[in-house]
C-alpha cells in the first residue's frame, strides 16, 4: 500500500514539544514517501506546495522508478491517497484507474476512504511522527540538511518495524470492518 499524506499528530495528551523556527530564514521541504509491505519507497522530494500538475509529474514520471525493483506485483499494489484537492484531479484519476484499475483508495476512485482516518493510515499513525521526532531532534538548518536528515531516517527504519506495523494496520483494518 502507498500512502502520502502530511503531518498530522493524534495524541491523548500534549507531546510537549514545540518547534523554534527562524522567521528571517524561512524554508520548508515537501517529501512524499510510500509504504510498501515491508519497505519504504522515497523519499522524494519537490519543491514549492503540492498541486495537480505536480502529483500527475509523480504519479507518471517518478512513481515507476520509485518502485522498480519491488518485489511485489504490480497487480497486487494497492494505492490509498487522502482527499487533498491535488490528488483528486480528473487527470490524475485517469492515471491511477490505469495504473491501479480497481486498487486505488481515495476520493473518486473505486473505493472510498473514510476521511480523517489517521488509526488506518500507516504514515500517519507511525512514520511521519517517528520522522519528525528523529529529524527535529536537533533543529535542521538548511534545506538541504532536512533533506539529507529526512533520508537517513528513511534508510535506517529496521524492516522488523515495518513488519509491525503491517501486523497492527491489518489489525485496525479488522477492527474496522467488525
Amino acid at each position: 500500500m502507498l500512502i502520502k499524506q502530511e503531518c498530522r499528530y493524534w495524541t491523548p495528551g500534549s507531546p510537549h514539544w514545540i518547534v523554534e523556527q527562524d522567521a528571517q530564514h524561512s524554508w520548508k521541504v515537501q517529501a512524499w514517501v510510500g509504504l510498501l509491505g515491508d519497505r519504504i519507497i522515497g523519499p522524494y522530494f519537490f519543491e514549492g506546495n503540492m498541486n495537480s500538475q505536480k502529483y500527475r509529474d509523480l504519479l507518471s514520471n517518478e512513481l515507476p522508478g520509485l518502485l522498480h525493483g519491488n518485489p511485489i506485483p504490480m497487480d497486487q499494489v494497492w494505492w490509498q491517497q487522502d482527499e487533498a484537492p491535488a490528488h483528486n484531479s480528473n487527470a490524475n484519476t485517469k492515471i491511477l484507474n490505469a495504473m491501479f484499475p480497481e486498487r486505488w483508495i481515495g476520493t473518486g476512485g473505486p473505493i472510498r476512504w473514510p476521511a480523517r482516518s489517521p488509526d488506518l493510515t500507516p504514515l500517519d499513525f507511525y512514520f511521519w511522527g517517528k520522522v519528525q521526532r528523529i529529524v527535529y531532534a536537533q533543529a535542521p538548518t538548511t534545506t538541504h540538511n532536512m533533506r539529507h536528515r529526512i533520508a537517513n531516517v528513511c534508510a535506517a527504519i529496521p524492516i522488523r518495524q515495518l513488519q509491525q506495523v503491517r501486523r497492527l494496520i491489518r489489525k485496525r483494518f479488522s477492527f474496522a470492518t467488525e
